[in-house]
């Protein structure tokens, strides 16, 4: 290549990719395109925040969580894509030189992850449109709820001692989870496994022994061990086609329900197929996820068939100044004006959270009462019970004939002990 190609040649994560489904052009990146991406991806996100806390409007969902009038889609997402691609081939496809790159540029991005998300301009800005917004779709609600709730678990409500403490604390972290993951990868590549006695290889297909030697390539230049998986991915997927099973196989079941703001739909319906009865419309929402509850009534929540919940956890407030609201009932336990107190919205601090273990599991349904002088601001989250084995057991019966692997890829006859197995092309969870 000539120095009037070279001058010519562009990095290619600042150009459109023009590939199938916008994937990665492998092919065009060079080691040296990380490291600029990187820096103009920081300025990019720093242009995009200067903008976003100089807008002389009122904060808003459209103007300060979204930018509708941003029409360059890419441009403020380089960070983002720069970082997925560099961070997955680190862990996968590394060298000495990425491996010197990604310690050259962990404090960096460490750096600028902190001066973003505890900026303070930034944060009062997503800190009203919290508070005041208008009438959001349960996307939008969930993308705010997400956003609000990731500044102040970073820290965004931490004073100024409490953020620098946090700086030097997340920057030596990130140094220290960085080198670890390099040398765990080290160790597991220069990790071989001697085994001289073939009657540990029963259970284990052909294929899998040839694939042991990971340096015999075939015609076609893959290694027995790329066949191998490669194999054992086309099977997996060609026995879920068949049986119309999207990738993930069976569903398993939550191990916990959830009564809030970010899991509410009309109706008084939550995910996971809870239903408060008794109440019409939409829940009306407080901060931090909430819902809107009267005091001094008993509200039921109608569990989904087959689920036993053991615990309770429950975060709130009053929704008025200088009146706390208190627990006075759940799962048909009365409790008494001391026992589960939520401070008014105007205290300090101004929120409570309980984790209450029922003395009784529930099954069917499950009763609360809030009273006080004051609205109840609150969310539950419900634990579900687990089976006695403590593993969650999928009633697939295990034929002979079935098709068998662990999740390492290894194919036996049957389960030998209980765990995560791919049989016929499905997670299953064997007890």
């Amino acid at each position: 290549m000539n120095d009037n190609q070279s001058q010519q040649r562009q990095n290619p994560f600042f150009l459109p990719y023009n590939t199938p489904h916008d994937t990665v052009p492998f092919d065009r990146i060079r080691l040296e395109d990380y490291e600029e991406a990187f820096m103009e991806g920081i300025r990019r996100d720093n242009e995009q925040i200067e903008k976003t806390i100089n807008n002389p409007e009122k904060p808003t969902f459209d103007n300060t969580i979204i930018d509708k009038d941003d029409d360059t889609e890419g441009y403020y997402d380089l960070l983002e894509r720069v970082s997925t691609v560099f961070f997955n081939l680190l862990s996968a496809e590394t060298n000495d030189d990425m491996d010197a790159l990604a310690q050259k540029m962990q404090p960096i991005l460490t750096q600028h992850a902190n001066d973003v998300r505890l900026n303070e301009r930034l944060f009062e800005r997503i800190k009203y449109v919290h508070r005041h917004h208008r009438k959001l779709t349960p996307e939008e609600k969930m993308l705010l709820e997400n956003t609000y709730q990731g500044f102040v678990r970073s820290g965004a409500l931490l004073d100024k001692e409490g953020k620098e403490r946090l700086r030097k604390l997340t920057e030596e972290a990130s140094m220290l989870s960085l080198q670890f993951s390099q040398n765990l990868l080290k160790e597991n590549k220069a990790y071989t496994l001697h085994i001289a006695d073939p009657a540990q290889l029963d259970g284990l297909p052909q294929t899998a022994i040839d694939a042991a030697d990971g340096n015999l390539l075939n015609d076609e230049g893959y290694t027995n061990l790329e066949v191998y998986l490669n194999s054992l991915v086309a099977e997996i997927t060609e026995k879920q086609n068949e049986g119309g099973q999207m990738m993930g196989g069976e569903p398993v079941a939550a191990t916990e329900l959830e009564v809030s703001g970010m899991t509410s739909y009309d109706n008084w319906t939550f995910a996971g197929g809870l239903k408060i009865t008794g109440t019409s419309g939409t829940p009306a929402t407080g901060n931090a996820s909430t819902i809107k509850f009267s005091s001094n009534k008993t509200y039921t929540i109608v569990l989904p068939a087959d689920v036993t919940i053991d615990e309770v956890t429950i975060y709130g407030y009053g929704n008025a100044d200088g009146k706390p609201i208190y627990l006075a009932e759940l799962a048909g336990k009365d409790y008494g004006e001391t026992d589960y107190v939520f401070p008014a919205r105007d205290a300090n601090p101004a929120s409570a959270t309980y984790v209450i273990k029922l003395d009784n599991p529930v099954k069917d349904k499950l009763t609360f009462t809030p009273k006080g002088d004051a609205q109840a601001c609150l969310w539950l989250k419900m634990h579900v019970a687990s089976t006695s084995s403590g593993i969650k057991t999928v009633n697939t019966a295990i034929r002979s004939n079935n098709t068998i692997y662990t999740i390492s890829g290894q194919r036996v006859q049957q389960p030998v002990r209980r765990g995560l197995y791919i049989i016929n092309g499905k997670k299953i969870i064997v007890n």
